[in-house]
């Protein structure tokens, strides 16, 4: 296996492009060793004040529409396909046209493995879901401004946190993403619901897009494909899973395809890992850094391992759990990044370091013994569904976000 460099490192020394325009404090940071000659710059510069039309286009007839039953039509669609697509106006054909029209890069074997891959990484994977990939994103003031204003990741922390879980469960289990698979259709609406909270957001009067980008812009879109690809390797390998450049690739692989369905602009999207985790890095640096909203959607997200277990004889496994992620948020964000999100600073910090040799004995099993990867992608995928069975209690997800706080209660979400 080849060492892989850890995707946060960055150099000490930093310089400012002179050409930014007024909201470009959001790519204040770009490291010393990309020229501002790099397409990747104005890439995603202006990727911050583009949205994804086909889907604004689509939620805006959702909006507006006259028949009262827009929202089945659309809904049939999804299901049905090509079939279904008759009784849709053309602005809405287009956004399924664009999601059927399948890319010739994509390779169903990569798209396998990668689902694969996350699911037998998923034992582990959820303490990377949350504690870095979701937890990594809050260091991002201007990113989790929709979040914050909408108080999807404060008032209703757990269950938005189930139906993400949800949604990257979707994904792990259709095999090959298919046309007809949950993963593609979750996806499908997930970009629905991020047009409708664009919307939702501008029209508020409160969004301020000179210092933010336009809400879920294309390069906020990006970071999240990032983030279940590059950041949730990143956090298995620390817990001490093994993924081979294969997996690795694959996974990115997968997310692309993803992406592509949730509306990131091709061009964006990385065609391997190495570049992925290179673009990774860029993004990160030229974030501004996080703000109240960020540790209050940090302590929110600290509080779900508790919430999750109350009321039941398990109350104590849930604060040791949310000890156990405050700790993983530190050990894989580290002290500073945990220190700017409020991440409590104790011995529990060491934990993963202690619990990684024995994953990585389990690994060295599955790697030399027959059967053994068979039997660990059969074990991730039942404590996958476990999960989210137990996180959903019941109530299938809606994958809509609660219209924005009135600004007292924005101000402090």
């Amino acid at each position: 296996m080849t060492e892989r460099s850890d995707p946060r490192t960055t150099p000490s020394r930093w310089r400012s492009p002179t050409t930014l325009p007024p909201w470009g404090e959001r790519l204040a940071r770009i490291q010393p060793a990309i020229p501002a000659s790099d397409p990747r710059v104005d890439l995603l510069r202006d990727a911050l004040l583009d949205a994804d039309p086909l889907a604004d286009d689509a939620a805006s007839w959702l909006r507006d529409a006259a028949p009262r039953g827009a929202r089945a039509l659309f809904e049939r669609a999804v299901e049905e396909g090509p079939a279904a697509y008759g009784d849709l106006p053309g602005e809405v054909r287009a956004l399924f046209w664009q999601v059927d029209a399948v890319p010739l890069w994509a390779q169903p074997e990569k798209l396998l493995l990668g689902a694969e891959t996350m699911l037998r990484a998923w034992p582990v994977g959820s303490w990377s879901l949350a504690g870095f990939a979701l937890a990594g994103g809050y260091l991002a003031g201007a990113t989790v401004k929709p979040l914050a204003m909408t108080g999807a990741l404060s008032r209703m922390a757990y269950r938005r946190l189930a139906e993400t879980t949800k949604f990257v469960l979707d994904v792990a289990t259709s095999a090959g993403f298919g046309r007809h698979s949950a993963g593609f259709k979750t996806s499908l609406r997930v970009r629905i619901m991020h047009a409708q909270v664009r919307a939702g957001l501008l029209a508020s009067g409160r969004w301020r897009t000179s210092e933010w980008g336009v809400p879920i812009n294309q390069q906020d879109m990006l970071a999240t494909v990032l983030q279940f690809s590059v950041a949730y390797a990143h956090g298995v390998e620390a817990l001490g899973l093994v993924l081979s450049e294969r997996e690795s690739d694959a996974l990115m692989h997968l997310w692309r395809y993803v992406g592509y369905v949730l509306g990131v602009r091709q061009e964006l999207l990385p065609l391997t890992f190495p570049e992925a985790r290179s673009i990774y890095r860029l993004v990160a640096m030229t974030q501004a850094g996080p703000d109240d909203d960020s540790r209050a959607l940090t302590q929110a997200l600290l509080h779900v391992p508790r919430e999750r277990r109350r009321g039941t004889r398990e109350e104590k496994r849930g604060a040791i759990e949310a000890r156990f992620l405050a700790g993983y948020m530190r050990h894989v964000l580290g002290d500073a990044a945990g220190d700017a999100l409020g991440v409590p600073d104790d011995a529990w910090k060491y934990a993963p370091a202690l619990v990684a040799p024995a994953i990585r004995g389990l690994e060295i099993l599955r790697v030399t013994v027959p059967g053994m990867r068979a039997l660990a992608l059969r074990f991730g995928r039942s404590v996958a569904e476990a999960h989210v069975e137990q996180m959903l209690a019941g109530q299938p997800p809606t994958f809509t976000l609660a219209r924005a706080a009135p600004p007292a209660e924005a101000a402090h979400a």
